[in-house]
C-alpha cells in the first residue's frame, strides 16, 4: 500500500473519530489526547477524597470528680487534679463561663451549673484567688448541697483586662501568674433611638464621662441635661477600663442618683442615702454598658466613637477606642494542670465558637 493510500485511510479514520466524539458531546482535545495515548482503554484514577471535618471532643477531659455522700455532712463534689477547674468570673463573663460548663458537664440547665461558675466583683475574686477572701462562703448552693470539697482552692479567674498592677499584686502574695487573653469586647454608649446624636468624638465622650459636658447641646443634640447611667453589673471592672482608656486616670462623673430612706436600727432611726438609679431609656439619658448587654436592649441606639461602630472587626483591630479583653488568670505552676489546659481549650475552635455565641469576640492567633 503506497503512502498516499495510507494517508487517505488515516484521514478517514480520524474524521470518523472526530464526528463520533462531537455527536457524543466530547471535547476534541480530549480525543486527540486519547489517540496519542497507547493505553486508551485505561481507566482514570478517581478524584482524591477530602478528609472528614475535625470532630472536637466534648465533655472530656474536664469533668467533675466523684460525688461524695458522707453521713455527717452534705454531699459534695471532690475536685481533683485534671478535672473541672474551680473558677470565679466577673459578672460580665458569666454567660460564656456557663457555656463552658454546659459543654463539659452533664447538667440540664443553668440552675444546675451555677454552683460551679462563681461570680464576684474583681477585688473579691482576686482576694479569693490569693486565699484572703472567704471562698468557703461560696461553697453552698440554694439546696444546701456542697459544690466543692472543703479544701478546694480557687484556681482560675476570668477577669476584664489584666494590668501590670494586677500582676504585681497577685505575685506579691503568691507565685508567678499566667494571664491568657481569650476574648475581647467593648464598652459602648447607649441612648434612646430618637436622640439626634448618632456619635461622639473621643474628646466629647471624655467630657461627658468626666462631668465637664453636662448638656446634649454641646455635642450636637437638643438642649437637654445629660442623664448619665452606668451598667451596675459591670461594677468596678468597667470603671477601671473607663479610667484607663478614656479618662487616663481621671475621675468618673457621678451617675443619676436618687435619695432612698433606709432603716439603720431602732436607736438611730431612719437614714437617707443616695443610690444609683437603674437606666431609664428617656430623653437625655446615656447608658455606659458592654456591647454584649446593649445588643439585648430594645428601643436604643449605640453611639459611634470617632466615627467607628463597635463590631467584631473594629474591636479586633483596636480601631474602636474603648475595648477590653477577657483574661484567664492562673498560677504558673498550674500551667500543665487543669487551669492551664482549660485556658488552652478556651482558645480552641470549640471554645472560640462558644465565646462568639455568647456575644463576645474570640481571640484568634
Amino acid at each position: 500500500m503506497d503512502m498516499k493510500r495510507k494517508g487517505i485511510i488515516w484521514l478517514v479514520v480520524l474524521t470518523c473519530i472526530v464526528l463520533c466524539a462531537m455527536s457524543a458531546g466530547c471535547d476534541i482535545i480530549d480525543i486527540a489526547g486519547v489517540i496519542g495515548n497507547s493505553n486508551e482503554n485505561q481507566q482514570q484514577p478517581p478524584p482524591p477524597i477530602s478528609p472528614p471535618p475535625t470532630i472536637y471532643e466534648t465533655k472530656a477531659p474536664f469533668n467533675l470528680g466523684e460525688l461524695i455522700t458522707p453521713t455527717d455532712r452534705n454531699p459534695y463534689w471532690r475536685i481533683e487534679y485534671g478535672e473541672f477547674p474551680v473558677m470565679m468570673t466577673s459578672p460580665a463573663y458569666a454567660d460564656f463561663a456557663n457555656s463552658f460548663a454546659r459543654i463539659h458537664l452533664d447538667f440540664p440547665g443553668r440552675d444546675e451549673m451555677e454552683p460551679f461558675i462563681l461570680d464576684a466583683d474583681r477585688s473579691y475574686a482576686m482576694a479569693c484567688f490569693i486565699g484572703d477572701g472567704v471562698f468557703g462562703s461560696y461553697s453552698y448552693d440554694t439546696n444546701q448541697n456542697v459544690r466543692f470539697d472543703d479544701d478546694a482552692e480557687l484556681n482560675l479567674l476570668l477577669l476584664m483586662d489584666f494590668s501590670s498592677d494586677d500582676r504585681a499584686y497577685l505575685e506579691s502574695k503568691g507565685g508567678r501568674v499566667v494571664a491568657t487573653e481569650i476574648a475581647k469586647s467593648a464598652i459602648v454608649f447607649v441612648t434612646p433611638m430618637d436622640n439626634p446624636v448618632d456619635g461622639l468624638t473621643f474628646e466629647q465622650l471624655k467630657g461627658i464621662l468626666s462631668g465637664e459636658i453636662k448638656d446634649w447641646q454641646h455635642v450636637g443634640g437638643a438642649g437637654l441635661p445629660i442623664g448619665l447611667y452606668y451598667e451596675s453589673q459591670l461594677g468596678d471592672e468597667m470603671e477601671a477600663v473607663l479610667k484607663s482608656r478614656v479618662l487616663f486616670g481621671g475621675r468618673l462623673a457621678e451617675p443619676v442618683l436618687e435619695e432612698k430612706t433606709v432603716g439603720v436600727g431602732i436607736a438611730l432611726g431612719e437614714n437617707t442615702i443616695l443610690v444609683r438609679v437603674p437606666y431609664e431609656n428617656a430623653a437625655g439619658s446615656i447608658l455606659v454598658t458592654s456591647l454584649r448587654e446593649a445588643l439585648d436592649m430594645d428601643g436604643i441606639k449605640i453611639l459611634d466613637v470617632d466615627g467607628v461602630k463597635p463590631d467584631a472587626e473594629s474591636i479586633t483591630s483596636g480601631e474602636y477606642p474603648v475595648t477590653f479583653g477577657c483574661f484567664a488568670v492562673f498560677w504558673e505552676n498550674d500551667k500543665e494542670g487543669t487551669p492551664g489546659r482549660f485556658a488552652e481549650w478556651m482558645l480552641s475552635p470549640e471554645g472560640r465558637a462558644l465565646i462568639e455565641e455568647s456575644g463576645f469576640t474570640p481571640v484568634i492567633d
